[in-house]
């Protein structure tokens, strides 16, 4: 997919985080996308021709704060990954549970995105309607900071995502206020499903609102998960 060009995209410094902006930020509509680690800051980008369009509604897409080195692609990262140590993991079990870890990294990446919600949700002086979500470890960041701001969202999206730091996220998952959309492949080779389902039910349990798509595929967004994401989008935002 490309970009539309009618969409004028425009690159701006937003809180300390580069962002692919369609709109300004002062719009009382907003939606945050975070790609995945690797990917370049503008990988989530052509979702728009697949997602709703309004005029008081803008999308941003911000760059993650790390440059990975060259071997990657230019790509950038959340926070650092060893690896060959990840890898090792994912073909000795089958893929990754992060249930228990707390990366190295995280805090300053949620201090990052933090800043950038900040400067959108002051922006214009009106109250805005604000979804906020990614693809794999940009899920990972917009998820754990929805559960730890006091900031309102409207919506969350996480596409192929996984259960993160268990024991700081299920006491929080309890409170949080907004719904979540979720959706994940069950031969993901990455993030095991069977974790993703285990996150989706405390959610769900939390949030009656929180719907989980799953599909037969593998660590991506696919067709059925972009439809999620148009629905719930058009019923969080009225548009």
């Amino acid at each position: 997919m490309r970009v539309q060009e009618s969409m004028n995209f425009t690159k701006q410094k937003i809180g300390s985080l580069d962002a692919l902006c369609s709109g300004g930020i002062e719009k009382p509509k907003l939606i945050v996308l975070c790609h995945g680690f690797g990917a370049p800051g503008d990988d989530l980008a052509p979702l728009i021709n697949a997602l709703p369009k309004d005029k008081d509604l803008s999308y941003i897409f911000p760059e993650a704060p790390l440059k990975l080195p060259p071997i990657f692609g230019g790509g950038r990262a959340w926070w650092n990954i060893d690896f060959a140590s990840r890898q090792e993991q994912i073909q000795r079990d089958g893929g990754l549970d992060m249930s228990r870890d707390s990366p190295e990294g995280l805090d300053l990446a949620r201090d990052a995105f933090d800043s950038l919600m900040s400067e959108c949700s002051s922006a214009g002086g009106e109250a805005k309607k604000i979804v906020v979500g990614g693809f794999s470890q940009g899920a990972m960041v917009t998820l754990d900071w929805a559960l730890r701001t006091e900031k309102t969202v409207a919506g969350v999206i996480q596409w192929s995502t996984t259960f993160l730091n268990e024991s700081v996220w299920r006491p929080a998952i309890a409170s949080l206020k907004a719904p979540v959309l979720q959706s994940h492949g069950t031969s993901d080779p990455i993030l095991p499903y069977s974790m993703a389902d285990k996150l989706a039910k405390e959610l769900h349990s939390a949030n009656e609102q929180s719907k989980f798509i799953t599909f037969p595929g593998q660590h991506g967004i696919p067709d059925v998960a972009l439809k999620g994401a148009r629905e719930s989008i058009r019923q969080w935002l009225d548009v």
